[in-house]
């Protein structure tokens, strides 16, 4: 896959912005770890991976309009540096975006939006 092998290429990178047609991330993601903002914005992507968890320095989520995914992987707990969580207008599922129990460690999180469609 392209993007994968782009992934391993980048070393450091700030920002990455995939609205749009994607529909898979590659477990390298979380070798990004001097990510900062990551856009999935549109995106078909129906899983997050586990290895999300890695990137210590991400401050912005934007997951919004994310028609396909249902739910956010625990390890998103992990990211301690998390301001901005932005997961609105997900309509394949009435609920919106499951997110895992624990959110309130994220003691930087100044950001929450989770409002469904």
């Amino acid at each position: 896959m392209l993007l994968q092998a782009e992934l391993k290429k980048t070393k450091v990178l700030l920002v990455l912005n995939l609205t749009g047609e994607v529909e898979y991330l590659p477990d390298e993601l979380g070798d990004l770890v001097h990510l900062r903002y990551l856009g999935l914005s549109r995106s078909l992507i129906k899983k997050l991976p586990r290895t999300i968890g890695n990137l210590q320095n991400l401050q912005t989520l934007n997951a919004d309009n994310c028609s396909k995914l249902f739910e956010l992987p625990i390890e998103v707990l992990n990211i301690k540096q998390l301001r901005h969580l932005l997961l609105s207008h997900n309509y394949q599922y009435d609920g919106g975006i499951r997110v895992p129990r624990g959110t309130g460690t994220l003691v930087n999180l100044h950001t929450c939006y989770l409002q469904p469609s």
